[in-house]
């Protein structure tokens, strides 16, 4: 008999915590998306990591009380068979969209990482959506906060000019522009 992969079993072990939290949510399964809170691809809690070793930068993970699914794109087939397709049905999002399979259920998920339109696309109304306002990965794998980290500058050398300088040149724009604020809503753009 060929012996499990101590990854498959960690993984397996994460599969079955998780879902001894559904009686108690009274849900049928949980949804795990590939982005975070701030809907970056490149995830510090890398949550669909977690739960199904699966790294590429985009996919949904769907567990059920007795199946998983891992809806990828196209390009990450061969990828996703690979990480994960001892423990989850692979499928391509393009051709099966999860309401298409999941039906009639009710699925817990995180209000905080998905918006209302990818609810409606994955979701449709085919299946009972239920809002869990903590999220249920971090809880079974007690994920750690990330340290902050001070202030610091890198030589001009470096980045060009200094950061006050890129400050005042956005504040000119906006001035020009009339423009009281700047939303800039990607992490690494703030960074």
């Amino acid at each position: 008999m060929d012996k499990i992969p101590k990854k498959n079993k960690v993984i397996n072990k994460r599969i079955n915590i998780l879902r001894k939290k559904f009686k108690k949510f009274n849900i049928d399964g949980y949804a795990i998306p590939k982005n975070d809170e701030f809907f970056s691809e490149y995830a510090v809690k890398d949550r669909l990591k977690i739960i199904s070793n699966f790294n590429g930068s985009a996919g949904l993970a769907i567990i059920l009380k007795k199946k998983n699914y891992l809806f990828v794109d196209g390009r990450y087939t061969i990828q996703a068979q690979q990480q994960s397709g001892k423990q989850f049905k692979i499928i391509e999002i393009h051709k099966f969209l999860p309401h298409k399979i999941i039906k009639k259920l009710t699925l817990g998920f995180d209000p905080s990482l998905f918006t209302n339109k990818q609810l409606n696309i994955y979701f449709g109304n085919l299946l009972r959506l239920k809002p869990i306002n903590r999220n249920l990965i971090d809880e079974i794998h007690q994920l750690k906060a990330s340290k902050s980290k001070s202030f610091y500058s890198l030589d001009n050398k470096i980045v060009g000019e200094n950061y006050k300088s890129k400050i005042d040149k956005i504040a000119k724009i906006l001035k020009l522009n009339k423009a009281d604020y700047l939303f800039v809503s990607a992490p690494e753009n703030v960074a």
